[in-house]
């Protein structure tokens, strides 16, 4: 390839920047990560904007197959910089080319994040003192700025907003909605205010107190998600379940997981024990879960004679009582992932995948693994979301523990999700149950979109001081092809994948639909089902090969939708 060429493909397509400060002044890090894998400029050369620069020659890396630079620079005043970083290729026809430039406006502080906890005030004083709790549950507050609403954080367990105005400023907290089951009490207008001035310390000590409320029917919700990987013979492989008691009081739950016929596994080997095996089915009995509580399971899986790479393998897990349950579209999760010999353990995944039409509600998941010797007490990961999602419509799922996420504009005006995993302290390589975790969340791409847009979205781990370490990208993209069937865009479902061989996955973006019937080809009716918001699961894995007409029923009508039962 030519060095005009290559210069075409080499380009900027990454840069966060962290800072921390000391007695000496703010240091930036900058993280530059380029997209062609494996060439490597020959210089990188760095304007800090305050007459400073660096020229770093060497001390490039791999990041999976992406070139990556930290480049660390200290500030001696706060302030906004405008930083400029340069790639530079030469050799001996072109001499100190230009690949690439980016220029970004960095806003440089040392103001730790406003915030504060989502405490249960159990002696009512409005402090949040040692006789009270932090309530490990979901919560959303509005930010405002001089009265113009900024932001909403999804916060569990505690809150934070990192501020970025350079002037002082007035900051209004307002709390949407609380826990659930929990009456808020302190403040007693739901409102926090503060005055930011930027060459002051924020504090973390802005607190939401709660008191529990009167049970009602459905005051509590329960929830299950996965940490699902697959692999032939020859690889490990296992699902890693969490279940959760969301509400304010203690409850008792029945945790049943699915297992697809594609894996066996050994009764003995789960953790903690079963309270049942029979056939692919698991059931544990969680008696008197407390509120905010987070239990996990462990099934290692063995692959079956037959299973091959390729093959999709599809499991499902639910939790109940579902009836009286305040959200009972989260006590339900199902998992239909590609078999395959190895993966990455820091990986991102999105549902449904590959080809959808605008307006689709997107789920991600973001799956980190600790492989260090020693315990990772510190954990955030960085999103930076694509121009064709709505920012607006982020909404936090699940996690594997309690965590900080927060929405914010990057220099770059890009929107990054930021979630925080104070205190994690997962644990090392050598403990394979607790050395995972996981984040979802949920998303919408913007309507009207025009074909062949493709949104991508890759996220960064980053483990207390360590290098980040870059997840996949996750791809859907537009228009819809055959191989993937869409009701209609107005009808608020979606079936994948098609063809399946042992389920088929009914998407419900409203409560539109009710109900849904499978037909064969002959027009009888060989399976009937409930629908809720959410994933639905219809199991097939008994049925002949075959074409199969879904149809839904509900408010808006009917329709159906051509389906290929291998």
């Amino acid at each position: 390839m030519t060095s005009d060429a290559l210069a075409q493909r080499v380009k900027i397509s990454s840069l966060n920047y962290s800072m921390f400060c000391d007695s000496a002044g703010i240091v930036v890090e900058a993280h530059v990560i380029w997209d062609i894998a494996y060439q490597l400029p020959d210089g990188l050369v760095t304007d800090f904007g305050d007459g400073s620069n660096a020229d770093t020659m060497g001390h490039i890396g791999i990041v999976g197959n992406y070139p990556y630079h930290p480049i660390r620079h200290r500030y001696a005043a706060p302030g906004r910089y405008l930083i400029t970083h340069n790639l530079f290729y030469n050799n001996w026809y072109y001499t100190w080319n230009k690949y690439d430039s980016s220029v970004q406006r960095v806003t440089v502080s040392c103001h730790p994040p406003a915030g504060g906890e989502l405490f249960h005030d159990a002696n009512t004083n409005c402090i949040f003192d040692s006789s009270d709790t932090r309530i490990n549950l979901s919560a959303k507050i509005q930010v405002d700025s001089a009265g113009v609403p900024l932001d909403t954080i999804s916060a569990m367990g505690s809150w934070q907003y990192h501020i970025l105005s350079d002037s002082p400023t007035v900051y209004t907290f307002k709390l949407l909605n609380g826990p659930i089951g929990y009456t808020p009490t302190c403040p007693s207008s739901g409102t926090i205010i503060y005055n930011f001035h930027p060459h002051s310390l924020a504090t973390l000590d802005q607190h939401f107190g709660f008191q529990c409320g009167v049970t009602p029917a459905n005051d509590y919700s329960l929830s299950v998600f996965r940490q699902l990987r697959a692999a032939t013979s020859g690889g490990a492989s296992y699902i890693g379940l969490y279940a959760s008691n969301n509400s304010c009081h203690r409850d008792s739950g029945v945790i049943t997981l699915h297992i697809s016929p594609k894996y066996s596994f050994s009764g003995s080997a789960i953790r903690p024990a079963p309270s049942s095996v029979s056939g692919q089915t698991i059931t544990w009995n969680h008696a008197n879960m407390a509120d905010g509580a987070i239990s996990q399971y462990y099934v290692p899986l063995t692959p079956a004679s037959t299973t091959v790479n390729g093959d999709t393998a599809c499991t499902y897990a639910i939790i109940t009582p579902i009836i009286g349950d305040f959200n009972a579209a989260n006590n339900t999760i199902a998992i239909c992932d590609s078999v395959r010999s190895s993966w990455d353990p820091n990986e991102k995944t999105v549902l449904p995948n590959g080809a959808v039409s605008e307006g689709t509600l997107l789920t991600y998941t973001i799956d980190f693994e600790n492989k260090g010797n020693d315990t990772a007490f510190h954990i955030h990961v960085q999103d930076t979301l694509s121009e064709h999602l709505d920012p607006n419509t982020f909404q936090l799922l699940s996690s594997t523990h309690l965590v900080t996420p927060y929405l914010y504009e990057n220099a770059g005006g890009q929107r990054v999700i930021k979630f925080d995993f104070q205190g994690i302290n997962l644990a090392g390589k050598d403990d394979s149950i607790h050395n995972k975790g996981q984040v979802r969340f949920i998303i919408k791409m913007k309507d009207d979109l025009p074909d062949g847009t493709v949104v991508a979205n890759r996220a960064g781990i980053y483990f207390d001081g360590n290098e980040v370490v870059l997840t996949n990208a996750a791809f859907n993209n537009i228009p819809l092809p055959a191989s993937v069937q869409l009701m209609n865009r107005s009808s608020g479902i979606t079936v994948y994948p098609n063809p399946a061989d042992e389920a088929f996955m009914i998407r419900v973006q409203d409560g539109t639909w009710t109900e849904a019937s499978l037909m064969n080809s002959i027009g009888q009716v060989v399976s009937k089902m409930q629908l809720t918001a959410g994933d639905n699961v219809l199991h097939v894995a008994q049925l002949p090969a075959g074409i199969y007409y879904l149809q839904a029923r509900g408010s808006a009508g009917i329709y159906t939708v051509k389906l290929e039962k291998r």
